[in-house]
C-alpha cells in the first residue's frame, strides 16, 4: 500500500513512526523544513521529499497518483485542504486533511463532499468528546468503546481503601464478570496475569459489557460518587472552545482562564454565560484567589506540557476530585511525580490514531484483518480488533494451548452477535472478532500473537 503524508510535525512524526513498521506500507513524506525532514528519514523506513504538499511537481515527484492513501497534516487548515484536493485530482484513492479551524469543521460535511476529501479530522473536537467523557463519568481515566459499542474498557484509579484494592486477579476474576487487561503503576504499564496483584493507586483498565461493567461500579462504589458539577479550565485555546458547550450539558458552574486578553475577550463575547478569566493560570497565588480547591475538576489546556502538568498537580494537592491534563509529550511523565496526573489527553495522539484506523482498517480489504486499534495506557498498549480467517494457525485450539507472545491477552469475542470472555478452554474460530491487547506493537494479523 502507498501512502503519502504531508507535515512531519507531531501528528507527522506518529504516522512515520507507526506506519513504517509494516512491511507492506510504503511511505513517502512531504516536508518543507530539510531539517525535520531528515531527522525522521533517519529515524523511520520511509522515503521523504523536501518541499511543498500543495507544490504539482512535488505531489508528482512523491507518486500521489498511485497512492492508496494521501494524508495532509501540515499545520495550516488550508494547505492539508487544498493538498488533498490536488492529491485526489491527481489520482489518490483516499484522500484525510487535518483541520483545526471551526469555520471549516462547522460545515465539515460540506467542506469534504463538495471538495471531494474523503475524511476531514479535527484533533481539538475529538478531544473535547474524549474530555467530555471523563468529566461525564467522574471514576473514569479514560474510555474506549469497541464492536459498535457492546464492549467498553475504562481506565478507574484504585483508592486505599477500594474493595478491589490488594487483590489477586485470579480472585477478582472469581467476583467479578469483567476482564482487567492492563495495569498501570506509577510510569510502569503491563498486561497482568492470574498471579498479578491490584495495588492502591494503580490504574486498571476493565473491559466488558455494559450490564456487567454497571454491576462491577455498583460493587466497588463507584456508582456513588457525586457527579461533577463545576469546572475550572485553564487555558482557552481552540480545544477549550469546543469543549465549553459540552461541559454545558452537565454542569452551570464553569470558568475558564486564559492568560491572553484577546483570547479571553473573545471567549467571554462567545460564552457570555461563563465566566471568563484573564490571568496567569500557572500562578498559585492567582489560582488560590480563584479559588480553585472549590472546583470538582480542573482541566489544563495551556500549550505547554510542563505547565499543564504542575496546575494539574496542585489542583489535585487543593483537593480538586478530578483533573485532566493536556500533554503532547509524555515522556515529561517519566521525570515528575505522577501521582496526581490520572486523566490524561493528548490531540495529537488521538487524531493519529484515528488515521491510522482508517488506514488499517481500509487496509482490511487487501489482507489484513486489523478491523481497529486503538492506543492506550499513555500510548504504551495497543488494543487491535481482529476478524478471524479460517487458515489462521489459532483456530480450534483450546487458548491455554496457544503459544502467545508475552504481554499480550484476548480480552474478548464477539461469535455470532454475542460477546463473552473467554477461558483458557475455549477457541477461536472461523468469523470471530475478537480483541487483543499487547504491548507488543507489530501485530498485523491474528497469528502475530503467537511465538
Amino acid at each position: 500500500m502507498n501512502i503519502v503524508v504531508v507535515g512531519g510535525g507531531k501528528v507527522g512524526e506518529i504516522l512515520c513512526k507507526e506506519l513504517s513498521t509494516e512491511e507492506s506500507y510504503d511511505l513517502t513524506l512531504i516536508e518543507k523544513n530539510e531539517r525535520v525532514l531528515d531527522k525522521l528519514i533517519s529515524k523511520f523506513d520511509i522515503q521523504g521529499i523536501c518541499g511543498s504538499g500543495i507544490s504539482i511537481d512535488i505531489l508528482k515527484e512523491a507518486g500521489v497518483e498511485h497512492s492508496d492513501f494521501f494524508i495532509a497534516v501540515s499545520q495550516k487548515d488550508e494547505t492539508n485542504i487544498i493538498a488533498c484536493i490536488m492529491a485526489k485530482k491527481l489520482g489518490a484513492k483516499y484522500t484525510i486533511a487535518r483541520v483545526r479551524e471551526r469555520e471549516y469543521s462547522a460545515h465539515m460535511d460540506f467542506v469534504r463532499d463538495s471538495l471531494g476529501i474523503s475524511q476531514i479530522i479535527n484533533p481539538d473536537f475529538e478531544a473535547s468528546y474524549s474530555i467530555y467523557r471523563m468529566v461525564k463519568y467522574a471514576y473514569a481515566t479514560n474510555i474506549e468503546n469497541f464492536m459498535n459499542n457492546k464492549v467498553s474498557m475504562v481506565g478507574v484509579f484504585v483508592e486505599e481503601n477500594s474493595a478491589i484494592a490488594n487483590m489477586y486477579l485470579k480472585d477478582f476474576r472469581k467476583k467479578f464478570d469483567v476482564i482487567v487487561c492492563i495495569i498501570q503503576r506509577g510510569i510502569d504499564v503491563f498486561i497482568p496475569n492470574g498471579e498479578s496483584l491490584i495495588l492502591p493507586d494503580d490504574i486498571i483498565h476493565v473491559t466488558g459489557t455494559s450490564n456487567n461493567m454497571q454491576k462491577f461500579y455498583s460493587s466497588v462504589g463507584f456508582l456513588r460518587e457525586k457527579p461533577l458539577k463545576s469546572a475550572l479550565i485553564v487555558g482557552g485555546g481552540k480545544l477549550s472552545s469546543y469543549l465549553i458547550p459540552l461541559l454545558k450539558r452537565l454542569m452551570a458552574d464553569i470558568k475558564v482562564i486564559e492568560i491572553k486578553y484577546d483570547i479571553a475577550k473573545k471567549l467571554s463575547e462567545e460564552y457570555n454565560d461563563v465566566s471568563i478569566i484573564n490571568g496567569d493560570g500557572t500562578d498559585q497565588d492567582f489560582l488560590d484567589e480563584m479559588t480553585v480547591g472549590t472546583y470538582d475538576t480542573c482541566i489544563t489546556l495551556t500549550g505547554i506540557d510542563e505547565e499543564n502538568a504542575l496546575i494539574s498537580m496542585y489542583a489535585s494537592k487543593k483537593g480538586v476530585r478530578k483533573t485532566i491534563t493536556k500533554m503532547n509529550r509524555l515522556s515529561i511523565l517519566k521525570v515528575i511525580n505522577v501521582e496526581q496526573i490520572k486523566s490524561i489527553i493528548t490531540p495529537k495522539r488521538i487524531i493519529a490514531d484515528k488515521i491510522i484506523r482508517s488506514v488499517r482498517s481500509r487496509y482490511n480489504a487487501f489482507g489484513s484483518n486489523v478491523e481497529q486499534l486503538y492506543t492506550l495506557a499513555n500510548h504504551e498498549v495497543e488494543a487491535l480488533q481482529f476478524k478471524i480467517s479460517g487458515n489462521s494457525k489459532a483456530v480450534d485450539i483450546p487458548l491455554e494451548s496457544l503459544n502467545i507472545k508475552p504481554n499480550t491477552v484476548i480480552a474478548f469475542i464477539l461469535r455470532q452477535g454475542e460477546v463473552f470472555f473467554p477461558t483458557g478452554k475455549d477457541v477461536l474460530m472461523k468469523d470471530d472478532k475478537v480483541l487483543v491487547v499487547t504491548k507488543n506493537s507489530d501485530f498485523t494479523d491474528i497469528d502475530d500473537m503467537l511465538l
